[in-house]
């Protein structure tokens, strides 16, 4: 009969345990990729749905440098997780790598073909978006005043968004002209009401939990921010949209029909 040597039976051992441990390391280095730019995303796009977060104090950045930032990023976590050997995982986390990896891939994609250069479609917009935060239950005078420090910072975010949709109009990246229209009626519902029949003024209606006089400045802030600084920025975006963006798209695309017909007439005709 046969009987393995102490060294041997060591060294099985050892690749046993080595074995074992190869799961938990590459587990938890999967967990900490995700963990870690999930965390990061919700830096980057504040949910504005979630009842159990706070009010964020402003808008996400979408201007190019934080989009090629936000490009940059997810190319290094698609990097990080090719170097996990799928195999390695625990069934649990290899499921988790099976559904992360294609979600990264495809928000890199969304980055390269530029998808934040046409930010309004036939089911969102980016300014009607503002309405979830508004509706949220506001828990603090914190939160209240949160939403006065986010709605300041909504000329800066239109802005930065209408120079995404120039960018887009410019190539031709533009949604059909039946998602574009009675949009406007969103943005006039702003620039037509009063202050206090605002949208933007509903957290500031009854705010439980808060003293009077904490909430009667609350009030009076947010009327002034909402005369003075949201309601002119939804005029000019209102201006953007029916003067720049609609008319510039139906440009575009007539060019666009023209330069085809061109092209083909071109090719039919040419001396061969």
């Amino acid at each position: 009969m046969h009987t393995r040597s102490p060294w041997a039976l060591a060294a099985a051992g050892m690749l046993t345990l080595s074995a074992c441990n190869l799961a938990p390391n590459a587990d938890a280095r999967l967990q900490a990729i995700y963990s870690d730019e999930w965390k990061w995303r919700e830096e980057q796009f504040p949910d504005n749905e979630d009842a159990q977060k706070r009010i964020q104090d402003h808008l996400p950045k979408v201007d190019p440098a934080s989009q090629a930032l936000r490009l940059h990023m997810w190319q290094e976590v698609l990097q990080k997780l090719d170097a996990i050997p799928r195999a390695e995982l625990s069934p649990a986390e290899q499921l988790n790598y099976d559904v992360y990896h294609p979600q990264i891939e495809a928000l890199i994609a969304d980055q390269k073909f530029r998808e934040y250069e046409m930010p309004a479609n036939s089911d969102t917009t980016f300014w009607t978006d503002l309405g979830y935060t508004a509706r949220r239950q506001y828990r603090s005078l914190q939160d209240c005043r949160n939403w006065i420090s986010q709605m300041r910072d909504i000329p800066r975010y239109f802005h930065e968004q209408m120079d995404e949709m120039r960018a887009g109009l410019k190539r031709g990246f533009t949604p059909p002209k039946i998602t574009l229209e009675g949009r406007d009626a969103s943005i006039t519902a702003v620039t037509d009401a009063t202050p206090e029949a605002s949208l933007f003024y509903t957290p500031f209606k009854d705010m439980p939990g808060i003293s009077e006089s904490d909430r009667q400045a609350l009030r009076e802030q947010a009327i002034g921010v909402i005369r003075d600084t949201v309601q002119p920025a939804y005029r000019e975006l209102l201006t953007f949209i029916r003067s720049e963006y609609f008319p510039g798209r139906i440009r575009r695309r007539f060019t666009h029909s023209a330069q085809r017909r061109s092209r083909v007439c071109t090719s039919r005709c040419s001396p061969r």
